[in-house]
């Protein structure tokens, strides 16, 4: 049996005058510290790692000194898309790509929301990775109002399942949801993931939310990071280590054994 694991952290990184209560001045510190947490895992999926300026993102080029385990590889349109998130490995990397999600609000205006595909090799089998951050209850919507903020996760919901329906293969999806597990969204999706084939999934019955030391969190929404994946998982947990305002979640995925999904 092969397994292999993931880690995935929502690491706060924004431009320094951005949310400056979540330790602005320490962002310089916890990025030598995360790529500690980041090398636990054989993948990395990190939300909210945003760049600077064009062509430049402080952030990874710090974390990328304290990384010895990965290449460390993003989405290489960054400079232009500041998506904020970053998804490393040290399997081979086939394919990757950032979706945008369809719909529009004040905080989308601030940057793209949506989800970075990412295709590898890992024991010459291949499997998708999708690395997400969904719509927060912050956001502030433009035009209907009825549609705020349920109405637009529902819609990325929707494109995020509909793209799932597309890959043909093994997949995991990863990263901060923004919702509890056991919320109506997220029992919605999972549904929808269970009617197009075997889904094992994950929602943590603890918080990942680190709020005594970054952040107050005053949202209901607080077990929020989670996986969803057609694979076999073997574990999950709440890695505790005080590095942002939510704690890593690492889970270890098992590789499949039928011929098909080898490349041949």
């Amino acid at each position: 049996m092969t397994t292999f694991s993931i880690v995935t952290l929502n690491c706060c990184l924004w431009p320094i005058g951005i949310r400056a209560t979540i330790h602005s001045a320490l962002k310089d510190e916890r990025c030598t510290i995360i790529p500690k947490i980041l090398e636990k895992a054989d993948i990395g999926l990190c939300q909210e790692v945003f760049t600077w300026k064009l062509l430049d993102n402080k952030w990874i080029a710090i974390m990328q000194k304290y990384l010895k385990k990965y290449d460390w590889i993003y989405d290489t349109s960054s400079s232009l898309i500041n998506s904020g998130l970053w998804t490393i490995t040290r399997f081979t990397i086939l394919s990757q790509q950032f979706i945008t999600f369809n719909h529009i609000c004040l905080y989308s205006l601030s940057h793209p929301v949506g989800f970075l595909h990412t295709c590898m090799s890992i024991s010459n089998i291949q499997v998708h990775i999708i690395n997400v951050h969904m719509l927060s209850d912050e956001a502030i919507c433009v035009g209907d109002v009825s549609l705020c903020f349920e109405g637009l996760y529902r819609k990325e919901m929707e494109q995020l399942v509909a793209y799932i329906e597309t890959i043909d293969g093994n997949w995991i999806i990863g990263g901060d949801f923004n919702v509890n597990g056991d919320d109506l969204l997220i029992q919605w999706f999972v549904t929808q993931l269970k009617k197009r084939g075997k889904l094992s999934y994950f929602h943590p019955d603890v918080n990942t939310c680190n709020d005594t030391s970054y952040a107050n969190h005053t949202s209901k929404y607080l077990k929020v990071d989670h996986f969803y994946t057609n694979m076999e998982m073997k574990d999950c947990q709440v890695l505790h280590e005080n590095v942002s305002d939510h704690y890593p979640v690492m889970a270890t995925f098992v590789l499949p054994n039928n011929l098909h999904s080898k490349f041949l």
